[in-house]
């Protein structure tokens, strides 16, 4: 904003709630500061376009903004000094597009500073059919796009959100840790795209987990966050309370018609048909007052629908998939509706299905639906036997005759999380990860492949490892979170063997393309080609390690299970569940667990891998959480990890000494 010029014209366009109405309230404050005058407009309140109407309009908020007693020396004004700021130009009153695009070359033609926003770019191509008459309004405007949020984007929020007013209550060690339970959730909340990346959600579920009780891990869940949202968003346009409650149960029938249909949105007729059958004495009996009209209206107002050329579907994904759930669960008693969860509970592997259960464990506790995800959870890989990371992995092992050497560089913890989040914003593209699948929920599994086996095994870990936090004790018995727990860690290690016997299987034909690829470069000495192509394979299988023990780690961790994860490691002594149980204690507790990095060193140290994973979980710690340099030196040291910087600061001394 500090970039915006005199006589300049600005067009500002994104979606619903990104951020436009924010935008503007900063170019207000920051053009005052510049001792421009900055005029604030509603779209939604005009609806002429004559310039003697403008102005009219401008002069009242202009009132408004600055008191009744400005206006003369307003008018006495130099025009080059005021600047227009319209919010959502394209919700003004006017019928026609070219009536629309009238409006906007009249207040561009007379007022030399303009700031416009409005919703998505194709309302504004709209308004630019009608060229031959008006021509193109939006020549003489910059025109910007307002992205959503990207990792790096989220986490700076984040982190500002913890630093306001916090800096004398948390030591260091509880701000990441802080900032790290919120990242957790809000990408829990934010998963799949089912709700944009915009400023505004996160911050209302960071308000959400700073008001919960702490003690209460359910704030942590997929529903609590959406059923926020959207109670929020109903309450605040729907004022009667037996509105309210129609109006649920209302969302989650046309959910179920959208479910049945198998689509994302319906034409008016299907809706209007909806609404007929909805209004039935036999049905819901809706009151004369709710008319379809009203009932889009309210919706539409509320966030939850949209009405857009004939066309009506829910605003946001996560509005579809919470109501579905809502309805599977007020059904769950009829048969039918087990069924159709049993379905879903084996179908995880698509996007829809695995959101749609995911509230659903937020609405029911139902027995059944916790049976289901640990059958199937048995089921996959069944004929695979966890990976231990011990002498099940040999020829793995084999590949390096001593471990490769590891050194701790000396960087700041922001530093690290920067690259981190830089390098997850390159690797996801927004454009990329838009859901477009169909479902069929009576599909085939048998002809499932094996890439959608490993999406259902990594969904069902998530599923039962929100059901476990979100009841760490009392309203589920003993023995079933064994179970739970138990079947997530077998089925992310029986992933992990699945990985490892692809890799055992092809270990030459890797090992032999990397040297190919290695032998292409001068500078690479001929003779330690071998050896380089055995230590990549070997970081390369550490590195995926790590990826599922994380995986594993991060689904089921909680401080309130503490003791429930050893009773595991009882039942599956393997290499793998100890390093998963160490990072559950780096992650979830405070300080750093000496004692258990001593146990589980003495345990994996004569399996090379096992002991190459644990340093480098080590050490990926010690780079995102503050810990004390003599504590970092003393970690290192027994691991046998160099610290750089240590050496290059004591060759400087010795130097200085001679």
């Amino acid at each position: 904003m500090n970039n915006v010029k005199k006589k300049s014209k600005y067009l500002f366009f994104g979606e619903e709630n990104i951020g436009k109405t924010a935008l503007l309230r900063i170019a207000y404050s920051v053009l005052y500061e510049r001792n421009f005058i900055p005029i604030y407009l509603e779209g939604k309140n005009i609806k002429d376009t004559g310039i003697d109407d403008i102005k009219k309009i401008v002069e009242k908020a202009f009132t408004e903004q600055y008191g009744v007693s400005s206006l003369d020396e307003y008018r006495q004004e130099d025009i080059s000094n005021i600047f227009i700021l319209i919010d959502d130009i394209d919700k003004n009153l006017l019928k026609s597009y070219k009536a629309k695009g009238r409006l906007i070359k009249t207040v561009s033609d007379y007022y030399c500073n303009v700031i416009l926003t409005g919703n998505e770019l194709s309302a504004f191509e709209e308004i630019l059919i009608d060229e031959e008459t008006i021509g193109d309004v939006f020549s003489d405007f910059y025109q910007y796009e307002i992205l959503e949020f990207n990792h790096s984007n989220c986490y700076k929020l984040i982190r500002k959100w913890y630093t306001i007013g916090q800096d004398e209550y948390l030591s260091d060690e509880e701000f990441y840790k802080k900032i790290d339970g919120a990242v957790h959730s809000i990408s829990i909340a934010m998963g799949q795209r089912i709700v944009p990346n915009y400023p505004i959600f996160v911050l209302i579920l960071l308000q959400a987990i700073e008001t919960s009780n702490p003690h209460d891990l359910r704030i942590s869940s997929y529903g609590n966050y959406y059923q926020m949202l959207i109670l929020k968003s109903l309450t605040d346009n729907i004022r009667e309370q037996s509105e309210l409650n129609i109006y649920q149960i209302y969302c989650e029938e046309l959910a179920n018609l959208f479910f049945s249909k198998k689509t994302k949105n319906i034409s008016y007729k299907e809706y209007a048909d909806f609404y007929t059958d909805m209004s039935g004495y036999e049905k819901m009996d809706l009151p004369s007052s709710m008319t379809i009209d009203k009932t889009i209206e309210d919706l539409s107002c509320a966030g939850i629908i949209y009405l857009k050329n004939d066309t009506i579907g829910f605003r946001y994904l996560y509005n579809y998939y919470y109501y579905e759930a809502k309805y599977l669960s007020r059904n769950l008693i009829k048969v039918e509706t087990k069924d159709i969860v049993s379905k879903l509970c084996k179908r995880l592997y698509r996007t829809e299905y695995a959101n749609i259960v995911m509230f659903l464990i937020h609405f029911s506790g139902d027995e059944f639906i916790v049976k289901e995800l640990i059958n199937n959870a048995n089921e996959i890989f069944s004929g695979l036997s966890p990976c231990g990371l011990e002498n099940d992995i040999i020829n793995i092992n084999k590949l390096v005759e001593e471990l490769p050497k590891l050194y701790f560089e000396s960087k700041s913890i922001e530093a690290v999380r920067e690259e981190e989040n830089n390098q997850m914003d390159q690797d996801n593209n927004p454009e990329e990860s838009e859901i477009k699948e169909e479902c069929d929920i009576s599909e085939d599994l048998s002809e499932i492949d094996e890439i959608s086996k490993i999406n259902l095994a990594f969904k069902l870990i998530e599923i039962l490892g929100q059901i476990l936090k979100n009841n760490p004790s009392g309203s589920m018995s003993g023995p079933v979170k064994h179970q739970m727990l138990i079947s997530s860690y077998s089925l992310g290690l029986r992933t992990l063997s699945l990985f490892f016997d692809v890799i055992n299987d092809n270990s030459d034909f890797v090992i032999n393309q990397i040297k190919e690829i290695l032998s292409k470069y001068k500078h690479v000495e001929k003779e330690k080609i071998e050896k380089i192509a055995r230590q990549f394979t070997f970081g390369f299988c550490t590195h995926l390690s790590y990826l599922i023990v994380k995986k594993i780690s991060y689904s089921v961790g909680s401080n309130k299970l503490i003791d429930k994860y050893y009773k595991i490691q009882e039942e599956l002594n393997y290499s793998s569940v100890k390093i998963i149980n160490f990072i559950i204690k780096l992650d979830q507790q405070s300080g750093f667990p000496d004692r258990e990095l001593q146990n589980v060193k003495e345990f994996v140290e004569k399996y090379p891998l096992s002991y190459f994973l644990l340093k480098k979980v080590v050490i990926m710690h010690l780079y995102r959480h503050p810990v004390q340099y003599r504590d970092k030196q003393r970690i290192c040291q027994f691991l046998g990890i160099s610290i750089e910087n240590q050496f290059k600061i004591d060759d400087k001394r010795k130097k200085g000494e001679k």
